[in-house]
């Protein structure tokens, strides 16, 4: 007897992440947000350039698989994790004498919730810096009283609500959702986790501080902030920095010249390993006939060693098909 297995035989409860996880993608533009089945599969279980899908069975690759698919489920309960609002319950933002309403999701306990509110009323002056230009970008206008002390803007937000998320471990982390006077009828919400600004923009847009796409923005941050701390300035320091592990190193497919007329570029390890999976997907989609060229251009500022980003695209012919920025800095 022949059968197919459907999403008739997928328990209710995960149907969403299968639809989801297993989706057609082709026919799409593809980004680092449309790594899934297919790729995940491609990276794991290749076995040679001809055949994809015959690959010596072990149960140290089952495990990998086991481990990809567990991890992408994470993140896609994560994404669709639903908070409420606590009745009755406001906490204080000092910086704006304000108090805001408190939304969490479920079993929460009282002590992570207290150091989320301990954080936010003791975040650091550089950070409202930040806060502050990422603001006045949002603006989109010149205002002289903003211009000359870039602080007023504080005066054009209101606060009024605090999300705190399921806690992946126990670093302090949450959404602060604002009123903001200029044009954003649904306000806007400001991304935070252990001090770091993961997220200023449209209410709409925001996603949890554990969100995959949050989790990689972290994990750059806090290694640029570390990689900062050691004053790497030349390329003598960059390639020390290399081999302590600090820094990694890359090759870009095409890269404009740097000093030296080396072509490597240093990037945070993480960004490494993003840049890895990429790679990775393009060689998938090469595999498959979708792409046939492929290029990754490094933008700097400031005559940095580190690049601030990384444009990464690659095309069938004249059509995109892949396209992405790693911000890094």
């Amino acid at each position: 007897m022949h059968y197919k297995f459907s999403g008739y035989d997928v328990s209710e409860y995960i149907i969403g992440f299968v639809n989801d996880y297993y989706y057609d993608s082709h026919n799409m533009i593809y980004s680092h947000y449309t790594i899934k089945y297919e790729f995940d599969y491609y990276e794991i279980s290749k076995y040679s350039d001809s055949v994809l899908y015959c690959s010596e069975f072990s149960w140290e690759k089952y495990h990998q698989i086991e481990n990809r698919i567990n991890e992408r489920y994470k993140y896609y309960s994560i994404s669709h994790e639903h908070h409420i609002e606590i009745p009755g319950r406001k906490v204080r933002w000092n910086l704006f004498n304000a108090e805001l309403k408190l939304e969490t999701t479920s079993r929460i306990p009282d002590e992570y919730i207290d150091s989320c509110v301990k954080h936010l009323n003791n975040l650091s002056e550089d950070f409202i810096d930040e806060l502050c230009d990422r603001l006045i970008y949002l603006t989109n206008e010149d205002i002289p009283d903003i211009l000359n002390n870039p602080r007023t803007i504080l005066n054009y937000l209101h606060p009024y609500s605090l999300i705190i998320n399921t806690p992946q471990n126990d670093e302090p982390a949450f959404t602060i959702c604002c009123e903001f006077e200029f044009e954003y009828d649904d306000g806007i919400a400001v991304v935070v986790r252990n001090g770091i600004n993961l997220y200023t923009g449209f209410y709409a847009d925001f996603e949890s501080p554990w969100s995959y796409d949050n989790e990689i923005k972290y994990r750059i941050a806090a290694s640029v902030r570390n990689i900062n701390s050691y004053n790497i300035d030349t390329f003598e320091k960059a390639e020390r920095a290399v081999e302590n592990g600090i820094l990694a190193a890359i090759y870009p497919v095409h890269s404009t010249q740097r000093p030296n007329n080396d072509p490597k570029i240093f990037v945070p390890p993480v960004v490494a390993y993003l840049k890895h999976q990429y790679d990775t997907m393009i060689e998938y989609l090469l595999f498959k006939g979708r792409v046939n060229n492929y290029s990754c251009y490094p933008a700097y500022k400031d005559n940095s060693i580190m690049p601030s980003e990384l444009h990464i695209k690659a095309q069938q012919d004249n059509l995109i098909v892949f396209e992405d920025t790693i911000y890094i800095r």
